[in-house]
């Protein structure tokens, strides 16, 4: 990228920002903020994930209870299987 001949660059780094963001209360209230909401999201996330998985794990077992009770009775009712 090319520079212009009358502007100036910003210097600085990434940790020169932390102290203006420790002095100045309006970017610690936005860093706060955004930190929160970070937070607040991932939690339900896992949440969701925690609530999906359950749900989807008790249909399987519904699932999986009702096709054995199922495949008894055909068994039973069909001769497969002989009672002594």
């Amino acid at each position: 990228m090319r520079e212009r001949p009358n502007e100036q660059r910003i210097g600085g780094s990434a940790f020169a920002a932390a102290s203006e963001l420790i002095y100045s209360p309006y970017l610690l209230g936005v860093a706060v903020w955004v930190s929160l909401l970070s937070f607040g999201a991932t939690i339900l996330y896992f949440q969701h994930a925690h609530i999906v998985a359950a749900t989807v794990h008790g249909q399987v077992r519904v699932l999986l209870d009702k096709r054995v009770g199922d495949a008894v009775t055909f068994a039973f009712t069909t001769g497969a299987v002989r009672s002594a």
